[in-house]
């Protein structure tokens, strides 16, 4: 019975696996996007695949959908009917208007922000950044039924100049006629970048969408489900995906205008003035009488992006810790953070900063801190910037300024400060700076904006063409110039900087000279006084031979008779008295 009914189950198993196999299997979902033809955005590599902002987000939303993506290439006119004919399930990236609301819906996030551009060649010095005089009557390359379009015609409106308009169907084909010279400019996004291309003109800025045809309101119910989720788990994704492709724009998109290529051209050397000593960021050498440093290394790669020419001065010692910040015709000053909150100094005007200078925590050994309580802090007087950073993060702490990183960890050392805040490059540029009794606590405390600090009386040109320059540098320039300055090591140290850095190391070395000077003379006293030694010790050995001889000679001539040499009577009579004591008889 048992094994009949076990037949029955294996039966009926088999019967359900074979009806569980024969189902057909669900198929991921396949949505049809458009793929335009914007550089960088969505792409089909030569293996087929679909690479670029835009690609990357859609594989994210299929991470939360399912989807898999079928993509059709066609200019953005084309797209736009295939997405109305049914052809196309989405597209990107779309600006909104209340026009096409008519026909699409749009998505509840946008998938990236862009703004309208004119661009023009690089070597076309004919046009300049917002020369609405120099754009009068231009050729414009435009592609149909862009939307930037209109944005471009109300804003030649607006400044009053005229255009010629020349359509293309494709981006391809608008960058090629640039490049012909068959247009003066083009109308295109900040998505598109080329190295000989120059920005003309910032039209618009905006929000791109994601779009549907308004017949299919379901899959942009999903699509902004998924849209949601993934700021939800990260908000800041759009940002990194742009980070990752377009970081570069905003730099390569600094131009001058004609008044600022004018000022670059005829303006002649800048003085720039340099701290004697703040190694590893600017210093003089005494020995080449030349200024040194990361910060002048980047000068001299600023020059050659801006065109201007620098001239470097050294800071006097008495004019590094003055009030002062500029002395007469002086026009630049590097390594300056904001003075106060308000933002402007009453002496000098600031540029776009260049550098992030972090800071690190440096306390006493085996001495621990809680940094969210009460903390006497020493920090260095200029870096004001710093200070207010600090005090509005750790309000508890308590601000002790003083001149140089150096007397901040002496005032730990010392007990007149629980922690000091030195700058981390310095710190990794000259080890023995902590001395044997400090360690790091906290290796980035704080960050803080340096500046170009430019003079008041100089043309307000400079610091506008400055500010730009270094958006056109990057963020790499100065880093780079900081590690190759630390890589090269070669500071200038003369005898007065050990003096002053390491105070109780050259105490020590003077000791230990002093020591090796009294051993060396002790030596040569005592090796003299030892071969003086020798030779007293020498001419008495000499006397005491001679004596030797003389009383042996005189021991002779007393027992030997003068006349025959023979022994005389008295030795001959002792000798044999000797000998009879020894005979024993015999």
């Amino acid at each position: 019975m048992a094994a009949a009914k076990y037949r029955i189950f294996l039966i009926v198993s088999s019967f359900l696996l074979c009806l569980f196999l024969a189902l057909p299997v669900q198929a991921a979902e396949k949505v049809r996007v458009g793929c335009v033809d914007i550089g960088d955005f969505i792409q089909i590599d030569q293996d087929g695949y679909a690479i670029g902002y835009g690609a990357d987000y859609l594989n994210k939303i299929a991470e939360y959908t399912g989807w898999e993506y079928e993509y059709i290439q066609a200019p953005w006119g084309e797209c736009l009917d295939m997405l109305r004919r049914g052809e196309l399930d989405l597209l990107l990236p779309a600006e909104y208007s209340e026009e096409r609301a008519e026909d699409f819906l749009f998505s509840s996030y946008e998938c990236c922000f862009d703004f309208a551009a004119l661009v023009g060649r690089k070597s076309d010095e004919r046009l300049y950044y917002d020369d609405y005089h120099g754009f009068q009557g231009i050729r414009v390359g435009m592609i149909k039924g862009n939307f930037l379009n209109d944005l471009f015609d109300e804003y030649a409106e607006n400044h009053g100049f005229s255009y010629e308009a020349v359509y293309y169907d494709t981006g391809t084909q608008i960058l090629e006629a640039l490049e012909r010279e068959d247009v003066d400019a083009i109308i295109n996004g900040n998505m598109e970048y080329n190295m000989n291309q120059k920005l003309l003109a910032k039209i618009d800025y905006m929000p791109a969408y994601f779009i549907t045809s308004v017949d299919k309101p379901g899959l942009m119910v999903r699509l902004n489900k998924a849209l949601k989720q993934i700021f939800i788990d990260n908000p800041y994704y759009s940002a990194g995906l742009y980070e990752k492709y377009y970081h570069e724009m905003d730099r390569q998109f600094a131009e001058f205008t004609r008044e600022e290529s004018q000022f670059v051209k005829q303006n002649g050397p800048v003085s720039v003035l340099v701290a004697r000593s703040d190694y590893p960021f600017e210093w003089y050498d005494e020995k080449e009488k030349t200024c040194k440093g990361a910060y002048v290394d980047y000068m001299r790669h600023l020059s050659k992006v801006s065109g201007l020419n620098f001239e470097f001065i050294p800071l006097e010692p008495e004019e590094a810790s003055a009030d002062k910040l500029f002395r007469e015709n002086a026009q630049i000053r590097l390594s300056v953070f904001k003075q106060k909150r308000s933002g402007m100094s009453g002496s000098l005007k600031y540029t776009i900063p260049y550098y992030n200078c972090s800071f690190s925590l440096v306390g006493k050994k085996d001495e621990p801190l809680n940094l969210s309580s009460y903390q006497r802090i020493a920090m260095v007087e200029k870096v004001d910037g710093l200070q207010e950073v600090l005090e509005d993060k750790y309000p508890k702490w308590e601000i002790v300024t003083y001149d140089t990183p150096k007397d901040c960890l002496t005032a730990v050392e010392n007990g007149n400060a629980d922690c000091a805040m030195v700058s981390s490059i310095k710190l990794s540029a000259d080890r023995n700076l902590l001395g044997m009794n400090l360690v790091v606590v906290d290796g980035s405390t704080a960050v803080s904006p340096v500046y170009i600090g430019v003079s008041e009386s100089a043309n307000p040109l400079l610091a506008q063409v400055l500010s730009k320059s270094i958006a056109k540098a990057g963020e790499g320039a100065m880093d780079e110039a900081v590690y190759a300055t630390l890589l090269s090591g070669k500071e200038n140290k003369d005898f007065s900087y050990f003096i002053q850095t390491y105070p109780l190391y050259f105490a020590f070395g003077v000791i230990a000279v002093s020591l090796l000077g009294v051993g060396i003379l002790f030596m040569r006293y005592d090796a003299r006084h030892q071969k003086l030694q020798n030779l007293i010790l020498q001419k008495k050995n000499e006397e005491l031979k001679a004596a030797i001889a003389m009383q042996t000679l005189l021991r002779r001539k007393a027992q030997t008779d003068a006349l025959t040499g023979l022994k005389n009577k008295s030795t001959t009579e002792e000798l044999c008295r000797a000998c009879l004591e020894h005979a024993q008889g015999d």
